[in-house]
């Protein structure tokens, strides 16, 4: 079932709305002053008095204009129409425009009675009720359904257009994404690194350092793969990781401690694709791996309350003085960043020393996906 959209709140600013509820009352009151007069000028004389049509049309117009602001939006912004609620919301529509005719006709009244005599017009003879609030109401149904159309179109257009411009974000932010975890991974020193333990592994252990450029290759091949993808099985991420962290087991060898505690049935949730290696690089930048060569780095995932939660925690020395890790590097602004984008107001992206080292946490919004290829 299709669920209608909010109706949009910042499509105009408040002077942008103003000027344009003026300019339609006032083009609304001139046009259908020229429609009545130059009808009553083509039937031929004796013509009517144009202040008494003017009088009529700028009172009619300015009363349906006010009840379409008062009354007719809040409703409609209450109960907007959508392709799945017609048959329940049309008979409230329907009630509505009822509503909508008889404050219309009856503002009418009032406003001529109180101003023709103003006018030098003498007073104003309404005619038969009946007749007259039936003969206003065919007007008002076509004016009032016009305004449910043109309203719904605007709202339509600018949700529309938000969808747009928030899919050239999330693009964005994923190109930028990564483009900046392929920064990380080929970083000279990074790259260096690898190819320099692989390349002393080719003479005492050929085995070894032929799995290391393996698991190399596999790990720039990932990256590539996800230049389409916004967001992929946390499996399919995890088996990414597992690539990196092979290779930094052929660097530091026992010094490289990482323990993975993410249950299988965790492993089904959908994550953003290229998550977890760019923070697991920053705990090995930062943590006590660089530092001392010996390091432990833990990753956990689980469900709590239908979000899924995840942790990268390191026994590093945390931000070095008043230098902010998340401030200052690449991979955590660029995850917050795209956490923000992909979850509006859904998620949580916390970084911070701690007791025994840093830790990054964050949460988002449970969902499952199938196998990521």
């Amino acid at each position: 079932m299709a669920v209608p959209l909010p109706p949009p709140t910042d499509f105009f600013s408040r002077r942008t709305k103003a000027a344009l509820w003026v300019g339609l009352t006032v083009s609304l009151s001139l046009l259908l002053f020229l429609y009545r007069y130059l009808g009553d000028v083509a039937g031929g004389p004796p013509y009517g008095d144009w202040r008494e049509v003017l009088l009529n049309e700028v009172t009619g117009s300015v009363g349906g204009v006010a009840l379409l602001l008062v009354l007719a939006l809040p409703f409609m912004r209450r109960f907007p129409l959508a392709r799945g609620n017609l048959g329940r919301r049309l008979p409230l529509y329907a009630g509505t425009l009822v509503v909508y005719s008889i404050l219309h006709t009856t503002s009418n009244w009032g406003l001529r009675s109180a101003l023709y005599p103003l006018f030098g017009l003498g007073s104003y003879g309404y005619g038969p009720p009946g007749v007259r609030y039936a003969m206003e109401f065919s007007i008002d149904a076509v004016g009032f359904s016009v305004a449910v159309v043109m309203t719904h179109l605007v709202w339509e257009y600018a949700a529309a257009r938000g969808r747009e411009l928030h899919a050239e974000q999330l693009e964005r932010a994923l190109t930028q994404s990564r483009l900046q975890s392929l920064q990380l991974q080929l970083q000279p020193h990074f790259l260096f690194n690898a190819l320099n333990t692989i390349s002393s592994r080719m003479y005492d252990d050929p085995t070894a350092a032929d799995a290391m450029l393996t698991h190399l290759a596999s790990l720039l091949r990932a990256s590539l793969n996800t230049r389409d993808t916004h967001e992929v099985p946390l499996e399919a991420e995890l088996a990414t990781l597992e690539h990196y962290l092979a290779i930094l087991r052929g660097r530091f060898g026992d010094g490289c401690r990482v323990r993975v505690d993410v249950p299988e049935e965790v492993r089904r949730a959908v994550v953003p694709a290229l998550l977890l290696q760019p923070l697991v690089e920053n705990a090995v930048r930062h943590g006590n791996l660089t530092r001392i060569g010996a390091g432990t780095i833990t990753v956990k995932g689980w469900r709590e309350n239908g979000d899924l939660r995840l942790e990268v925690d390191d026994d590093g020395p945390g931000p070095n003085g008043e230098v902010e890790r998340i401030g200052h590097g690449v991979g955590l602004p660029a995850t917050a960043d795209r956490l923000a984008l992909l979850y509006p107001g859904a998620h949580r992206f916390e970084a911070a020393s701690h007791a025994h080292g840093f830790r990054v946490r964050m949460s988002i919004p449970w969902r499952e996906g199938g196998t990521h290829d």
